[in-house]
């Protein structure tokens, strides 16, 4: 089986993992806001993966 790499959905990840870190710092939830903004950031980038 031959590895795919896609950076766009790379790329959405790990700005949605860094945003729930900023936000959970911020908000004193880290745990919540690091699972939230990966979920979300996933989404996203699964989202504009698709289009292309």
């Amino acid at each position: 089986m031959k590895k795919e790499e896609h950076p766009i959905f790379v790329k959405y990840l790990t700005i949605g993992v860094v945003a729930g870190l900023l936000l959970g710092l911020f908000m004193d939830d880290v745990g919540l806001w690091i699972s939230l903004g990966t979920s979300t950031g996933a989404a996203v980038g699964y989202q504009k993966m698709e289009r292309k």
